[in-house]
């Protein structure tokens, strides 16, 4: 993927995402796409007003607030295992 300037994600035949190989990995668009470039930890929960993912049994994830919430509710952001040790 890191010779790539685009890729596109299909299944089945249709296309699930084209972008950038650092997009599909830090934003896919959908699990199947999350699933294919990766492993990566999914949280379902409720989306706060003020910011936040409030995710039961879990607490209060980082999320964006306001309208950049409202761009990103049908988007996944990926959390990979280890990312926060990156720097």
């Amino acid at each position: 993927m890191s010779l790539a300037d685009r890729i596109a994600v299909l299944d089945a035949g249709r296309v699930q995402q084209v972008d950038t190989p650092v997009e599909l990995y830090q934003h896919p668009r959908s699990r199947f796409v999350a699933g294919f470039v990766g492993a990566n930890n999914v949280f379902s929960g409720r989306l706060m007003p003020s910011g936040g993912l409030d995710v039961p049994g879990v607490g209060v994830l980082p999320a964006p607030a306001g309208k950049a919430a409202r761009r990103a509710a049908g988007r996944l952001d990926s959390a990979k295992p280890g990312a926060a040790d990156r720097t």
